[in-house]
């Protein structure tokens, strides 16, 4: 019998130096660098086939290269205006 995976919700805090991770379901946070070697650890944390959506907050680009990181490996992504 497949069993299938609980969804998974990860908001994403968007810095100029780095993002902070949140995974709603389990509570289980980390922050990693705003970097394409900190982007490559972060996706390593998270169990990627579980992600039903990333919401990453919308700041003044520096979101763009983890949206497009996320997006090469078909994970779904909300950009989020800040309130």
């Amino acid at each position: 019998m497949n069993t299938i995976p609980f969804p998974l919700n990860v908001g994403v805090d968007v810095g100029k130096s780095q993002l902070d991770f949140h995974c709603h379901e389990s509570n289980h946070h980390f922050t990693v660098d705003n970097t394409p070697g900190g982007i490559r650890q972060a996706f390593k944390q998270l169990p990627l086939p579980q992600i039903t959506c990333l919401v990453v907050e919308a700041t003044g680009r520096h979101e763009q290269a983890l949206v497009l990181a996320a997006q090469r490996k078909a994970i779904p992504v909300v950009i989020a205006q800040p309130i």
